[in-house]
């Protein structure tokens, strides 16, 4: 039978008396920081069954520190439900501080609500990353936190550029021209591309589409780019949408679904005839795309790592808490998943 570790053990292990030890597990008398460290280093070398509670104790002495994340609801709904689970780990898993994350969901379209989304926020959080558009009230409302000492970083997609405090993410125009050279390398025979976006005000959709038509226009000169689809993100509209380019464009070569809610278009390019000949190119492993990859209905899935984003975002809004001058854009290297990667 394996020996029970004791708070002897754990005492012998950092060089300790075992009544300090005791001491620091039940939390009696206070214990400086520098023991509290020895303790829970030692409790983990042992394998003592009460290294949750010294590490607890630990944790006590250090400060709060309350981030906000304002994700997207509704357009790509189950992607952002687990970005912001990620989140909640990471700000969870800060070693100098006690991380709380407070995530929020607003409607995407709605630049005023996003606005007072983002005011409401900065009352109780010291620091602010966002996924949202574009648009002038945003700006106004992120100038006025970062009076407030509150500041904002952009996620995935940049807005409020000059006033937000950094943004992490992609490199989207690289992310564009990477589906735009695996078009023009795959595409065998001349005909049409579409591009679809899911709004004007999206600057990360918006730096996709450039960087894949200036991609195109270089190195396809066959190749026609038409005019690019804004999905709102509805399934059904997205569908009802590729259905309309499928019928209108029988030459239709490849889809770039640059935006979100890629789902209504994989349906209706696995619906139809061609569902092997059309080159799709979608974003973000999600459950729907992955699957389609694997059935070949979706020829390459341009992924955004989540975990070293959540975890780099996480850093550098505690960073700025600390320091001012982090403004610029932190780029997170994109992984390019086709049907033989999975």
């Amino acid at each position: 039978m394996t020996k029970r570790v004791t708070v002897k053990d754990v005492a012998k292990q950092a060089g300790l008396s075992a009544t300090t030890v005791d001491r620091a597990l039940n939390g009696r008398f206070k214990v400086r920081p520098e023991t509290l460290r020895r303790i829970a280093e030692a409790a983990q070398a042992v394998g003592f069954h009460g290294q949750r509670l010294v590490e607890e104790r630990l944790r006590e002495d250090l400060p709060v520190c309350k981030l906000g994340f304002l994700l997207l609801d509704g357009a790509h709904f189950s992607f952002n439900r687990g970005l912001g689970a990620r989140i909640e780990h990471e700000v969870r898993s800060l070693t100098d501080a006690r991380g709380q994350a407070v995530v929020r969901y607003v409607p995407w379209a709605d630049a005023g609500a996003i606005a007072k989304r983002l005011l409401e926020l900065g009352e109780s959080v010291q620091a602010i990353a966002a996924i949202c558009i574009d648009h002038p009230l945003v700006t106004s409302a992120v100038a006025t936190l970062k009076t407030q000492g509150v500041p904002v970083f952009s996620l995935l997609s940049d807005f409020a550029a000059g006033v937000r405090e950094g943004y992490v993410g992609l490199n989207n125009r690289k992310a564009g021209r990477a589906g735009g050279w695996f078009v023009a390398r795959m595409a065998t025979r001349p005909g049409k591309v579409s591009v679809m976006v899911g709004s004007n005000r999206f600057h990360g959709h918006e730096m996709r589409e450039i960087g894949f038509r200036s991609l195109l226009r270089e190195r396809a000169p066959h190749l026609e780019v038409i005019d690019t689809v804004v999905n709102p993100g509805s399934e059904a509209a997205a569908y009802d949408a590729t259905k309309a380019l499928l019928a209108r464009y029988p030459d239709l070569v490849a889809i770039n679904v640059a935006g979100f809610g890629p789902e209504g278009v994989i349906e209706a390019v696995r619906e139809s005839s061609k569902a092997r000949e059309i080159i799709l190119i979608c974003n973000e492993a999600t459950a729907e795309s992955t699957e389609a990859l694997a059935e070949e209905v979706v020829t390459l899935v341009i992924d955004t790592p989540l975990d070293p984003m959540c975890r780099d975002v996480v850093t550098l809004m505690r960073e700025s808490l600390q320091s001012s001058g982090g403004q610029g854009q932190h780029f997170i290297q994109f992984n390019l998943l086709t049907p033989e990667s999975l």
